[in-house]
């Protein structure tokens, strides 16, 4: 139950809630003043039968009061039988160590979590940090009200601790500091009993930016890697650190700091001992303008320049880096952007290699023959058209043979289509040695290039996939794919890579695009698979399928990757993450890769009868879409998948986890009878070192400075289990002031 504001106008004392149990029970009350910021909160354990809240507004009878509630209930049995099987299957999350030698730090996960055993015996969790110059910021511990309740402290150089502020789920600091040395603390403040076995889970979020730079607090973004050699260096996680002169990185958002509506450039340090390559990807379909790049080795800072080089709102450079003993480069990412958004960020893709690497990729032996995409396509009046090459390439005759004087490679594609087509091309390839566009044609106006889809960590190492759509009108046509010259060093080399063409006519109830449409991708990595229809769909009943749990769950049930020995289906539905005007059509389904078969392909399905076109015709998937999940031993293993989730909500996030009985809910939960806790001081109090009392009394000392003031929460009769009977049920007292006189006075069970 949620109210963003209860309101007592003058004259009105009491607000009440009527409600019946018909199970042993536990109920949790949260209590935020807008006014001041402070907070009560109740949990108890309630036995069956008819019971009421009552809210009671004391002493005042000409001020407003105004707070936001939360009350949440849930059976002790269902409770017991949900978490008891999964109490055993988490581990105590690692903190993150956070370096600020930049100035600037991003740290944001959504999947932290406590074992219960750290649970029963909770100490505080402290992260030190220094910052140089004053700064700005902003921390954000988000929890689910009915499982557990969490405190961020922020104590060091200031003249007193700073408490985390309450709000919805979650508790937060929003600060500037001084140049000094900081803690930064994280409590648990209540536990379930031992009988209620649990383990909370929580996000935490920490910005840390040079003040007067605007901080953007979405939990989607990272830090840009500050040292790709360092284990601590910002690369686990998404491909990194550094090995043998290896490494491939990826992400889908990398934070961008901006000043004054200025932004702010970013660099990344990594070492190489013998001769290497590296190329680097970033996207900024978000914005206007691009990133560029500035290489240098950090010794003398002169500037390496790219051997190959696509420019743009998609950047790729490819460069090499020769030397003789390590030696130590910065790469610097320069933004050049003149529009301001409020959470600016790009897609990054990095790969550097050593020089057996480039030759294992490109040498010809032991391939065999590439086959090529047909040159002439004959495609039949109102018929789809496709062809899918998993292993297609240019040998060095071919290349020869489709290249003019100077290496610019072109080759030609031709087709012609009798009505209106959509079509759809996709070149899967290894950026490190290859750089393909394709561009369609038709003299002597039209012409349109194609774009590389953002960087996608299930990808492995440097693959990236160029990414044509159109719809065409009739008429005669031209595919190139071409590529400018590049200079690798190595002899007689091959360029391979996969395609995808596909057509059919606009009308056909079908799926316009799958990206990718197929290839093999990293074990440790959530396949994601975006898929396109043609037009609005609609389910069964001819509704139209909106971003609503239903409709995301009917999306879900509607695919699949099936093998010859079993199914995987999507662990979850979202949008696509770049923002723009949603129709409807585009929907992003994530496979969990940990039930995938390693090394068996899996080809994606849509069930007949799942989804329509708005004349009820059953929408198709015509064309081969399939994958496979590898384990190379050229692209290290990464386990943990940097996910771009939803914000979490309160109780919605609890129903979602409950009907889906993830790890979430088999991780924690819920209500304690922390209120015979708060009979003279916090809950958090009990659970804390001497150090940690110390460090509380200080904060009680600040909170009564404050204007906002103090919360008293006092039990009359005892617990709830104790209490006796009375015709207003059994009494909870919450007095709940402020320095205003304001009063949430009683809350009656």
């Amino acid at each position: 139950i949620l109210d963003d504001y209860v309101i007592w106008p003058a004259g009105v004392s009491e607000k009440i809630i009527n409600f019946t149990l018909n199970k042993p029970s536990l109920v949790r009350i949260n209590i935020v003043s807008i006014r001041s910021g402070s907070s009560a909160n109740y949990t108890g354990s309630l036995s069956p039968g008819p019971r009421s809240i009552s809210f009671t507004k004391q002493f005042v009878e000409n001020t407003d009061v105004v707070a936001r509630t939360e009350i949440a209930f849930t059976q002790l049995d269902l409770l017991d039988t949900l978490i008891r099987p999964y109490a055993n299957k988490c581990e105590t999350s690692n903190l993150p160590s956070i370096h600020t030698e930049s100035g600037f730090y991003h740290f944001a996960r959504d999947d932290m979590a406590v074992s219960v055993q750290d649970a029963n015996n909770w100490r505080p969790k402290t992260m030190h940090f220094q910052v140089l110059e004053e700064s700005l910021i902003y921390v954000r511990v988000e929890f689910e009200f009915l499982l557990s309740d969490f405190l961020i402290v922020l104590s060091g150089s200031l003249p007193a601790p700073i408490r985390g502020r309450n709000g919805w789920n979650t508790n937060e600091i929003n600060t500037v500091l001084a140049p000094g040395i900081y803690d930064l603390t994280l409590y648990l403040t209540y536990g379930l009993p031992a009988t209620l076995p649990y383990c909370p889970q929580y996000s935490l979020h920490i910005l840390i930016a040079p003040a007067g730079h605007s901080l953007c607090t979405s939990s989607q973004l990272i830090m840009l890697p500050w040292d790709l050699n360092d284990n601590s260096g910002g690369s686990a996680g998404i491909g990194g650190p550094m090995k043998d002169n290896y490494v491939a990185i990826t992400a889908s958002g990398v934070y961008l700091f901006k000043k004054q509506n200025v932004y702010t450039p970013l660099s990344m340090d990594f070492e190489v001992s013998a001769t290497s390559y590296m190329a680097v990807f970033t996207s900024l379909e978000q914005l206007w303008r691009t990133i560029e790049y500035e290489l240098y080795p950090v010794s003398n800072s002169s500037a390496v320049t790219p051997i190959a080089e696509i420019e743009g709102e998609q950047h790729i450079a490819l460069y090499k880096l020769t030397v003789s003993r390590p030696t130590k480069f910065r790469l610097k990412f320069i933004p050049d952007i003149f529009i301001d958004y409020q959470c600016p960020f790009f897609g990054l893709k990095l790969i550097i290699a050593p020089t057996s690497y480039i030759k294992t990729h490109t040498t010809c032996v032991g391939k065999g023959s590439f086959a090529l995409p047909r040159k002439d396509v004959y495609i039949p009046e109102g018929q789809p058209y496709e062809e899918n090459l998993e292993i297609a390439g240019f040998t060095p005759e071919t290349f020869r043979q489709y290249s003019n004087s100077s290496g610019h490679l072109s080759y030609a594609i031709k087709f012609y289509v009798l009505e209106e087509y959509n079509i759809d091309v996709q070149i899967s390839f290894n950026m490190v040695s290859n750089l393909f566009i394709a561009t369609l044609e038709s003299p002597p106006y039209f012409s349109l290039s194609g774009t590389y889809e953002p960087p996608n960590p299930s990808l492995p190492g440097g693959i990236v996939v160029h990414h044509l759509q159109a719809t065409i009108s009739p008429g005669n046509y031209t595919l190139f794919i071409r590529q400018d010259p590049i200079n690798l060093g190595v002899e007689k080399p091959c360029f391979p890579f996969t395609w995808s063409f596909a057509m059919a006519p606009t009308d056909l109830p079908v799926v316009r695009s799958v990206e990718p449409s197929g290839g093999d991708f990293s074990v440790g990595y959530d396949l994601e698979i975006e898929i396109q229809f043609a037009f609005p769909v609609y389910n069964s009943s001819h509704h139209l399928i909106t971003r609503t749990p239903e409709s995301e769950a009917l999306i879900a049930s509607a695919f699949i990757l099936s093998s010859d020995h079993d199914n995987v289906t999507p662990s979850s539905v979202r949008p696509p993450l770049l923002p723009s005007e949603d129709d409807y059509t585009f929907w992003v389904l994530r496979f969990p890769w940990a039930q995938f078969r390693v090394n068996t392909p899996y080809t994606l399905k849509l069930k007949p009868n799942s989804v329509f076109d708005s004349r009820s015709r059953d929408i198709k998937l015509l064309y081969t879409h399939v994958y496979r999940i590898l384990l190379s031993t050229e692209i290290p293993p990464v386990v943990h998948t940097p996910t771009i989730s939803p914000e979490h909500s309160h109780f919605g996030t609890f129903l979602i986890y409950f009907g889906s009985i993830t790890v979430f809910l088999a991780i924690g939960v819920c209500l304690i009878i922390f209120i015979w806790r708060r009979w003279k001081k916090p809950d958090y109090e009990t659970k804390l070192d001497a150090e940690g009392e110390s460090l509380v009394a200080r904060m009680e000392e600040r909170e009564k400075d404050r204007d906002n003031t103090a919360i008293e929460l006092v039990e009359t009769q005892g617990t709830t289990e104790d209490a006796p009977e009375t015709s207003g049920g059994d009494l909870i007292k919450m007095d709940f002031k402020d320095d205003k006189d304001e009063d949430l006075s009683l809350i009656h069970i």
